[in-house]
């Protein structure tokens, strides 16, 4: 959940736990059939996805072939099209700053209202963001757009019973 603590967000961090704990039933499964979702449609499009000149780069001198960009470099590029993600090592990589892969997670905007057939679009404008697409960078912000509203959380006085819950345990 954090890779080091800030004392200013400790507080959040720990409502942000109780949330998930209290509405695991219903947002655990829903992670889970996202990302299987998500993962289905990413694979049906990586056909379209593979090594098109914008994600490539030369090879070393005297190499006619074109190289896969490294993860960091991808991820920004991602980035410039409203894409978020991780550029992550994979273990036959050189190193963490020569990471070839990319991490995808789903946790966050499944908070944000969205489902399978949701994921199954975002695949789709992850495609196209790879290929380049014109105007696909305003396709994902009107995506986004959607999903506005957080879900899996406490409104109003929701968080009476588990901050007594909560109480009950000092």
């Amino acid at each position: 959940m954090v890779s080091n603590h800030h004392l200013g967000t400790l507080l959040g961090l720990l409502l942000a736990a109780i949330e998930m704990n209290t509405f695991k039933e219903r947002y655990q499964p829903q992670v889970m059939a996202n990302a299987k979702a998500f993962a289905r449609a990413l694979a049906a499009e990586a056909s379209t996805c593979r090594a098109t000149r914008r994600w490539t780069t030369p090879g070393p001198p005297g190499d006619r072939g074109r190289r896969p960009r490294r993860g960091a470099e991808v991820a920004r590029a991602l980035e410039e099209r409203n894409i978020v993600c991780n550029y992550q090592a994979i273990p036959s990589d050189e190193g963490f700053t020569a990471s070839s892969a990319l991490r995808l997670g789903v946790s966050e905007m499944t908070r944000f209202g969205m489902v399978e057939r949701d994921f199954a679009e975002l695949a789709g404008l992850f495609a196209a963001a790879v290929r380049d697409e014109k105007g696909i960078a305003q396709k994902v912000a009107e995506f986004r757009g959607r999903f506005r509203e957080m879900q899996f959380c406490f409104e109003g006085d929701g968080f009476a019973a588990a901050r007594q819950k909560l109480l009950g345990t000092l």
